[in-house]
């Protein structure tokens, strides 16, 4: 019986060399578990940066309207008021206080007069705007959307009354900001 057991003892001690060795893959195998599980978080993180990094990208020329003004013009005029260059430096100060804008001026009259001097009257008071703007701000034209004069189109109020027509003689200032420049992405890779 000798012979028998002493192969007895040597399969016995395979079988306890292979079983630790089973217990050591095992725990190598749930290490690799947790490695990909934590990667496969770390991708989707890498992802979902990604996917805002686009929307930020893709909002860029989408705005929102920060700060605005009217200014209003007497008869025949395209001359600044007091009034309203008092609005436009309250609007002023804001766009130079404000990141990544760009002002936006609308000219318009009253419905008095021939189409084409209605046209030519609201562009001037749109770039009169856009020149105490600039010459009192220094706002660099590159930020103001091109100033356009819609003439007696798109009005405020109703042209038949005095009080609306005096509405429709304005132009109106918005400062524009970026809704892509506002928001942020967080960049960190964990």
């Amino acid at each position: 019986m000798s012979p028998v057991e002493g192969r007895l003892t040597t399969v016995e001690a395979q079988n306890r060399t292979l079983s630790g060795q089973v217990d050591e893959l095992n725990e190598v195998s749930k290490t690799m578990r947790t490695d990909i599980d934590k990667n496969g978080q770390n991708i989707v993180g890498v992802d979902n940066r990604v996917s805002a990094t686009n929307d930020r990208i893709s909002a860029l020329d989408d705005y929102d309207v920060a700060q605005q003004a009217t200014v209003l013009f007497k008869v025949n005029s395209a001359i600044l008021t007091e009034e309203a260059k008092a609005s436009l430096d309250t609007l002023g100060q804001q766009a130079l206080a404000t990141k990544g804008f760009v002002i936006e001026v609308a000219g318009y009259t009253d419905s008095t007069g021939s189409v084409a001097k209605n046209r030519m009257l609201s562009q001037r008071r749109a770039d009169a705007v856009v020149r105490y703007l600039q010459e009192n701000y220094d706002i660099p034209l590159r930020r103001m959307i091109t100033p356009f004069g819609y003439g007696e189109a798109k009005p405020a109020s109703d042209n038949t009354t005095r009080e609306g027509r005096e509405q429709n003689r304005r132009v109106d200032v918005k400062i524009l900001t970026s809704r892509g420049l506002g928001q942020t992405v967080n960049s960190t890779i964990q």
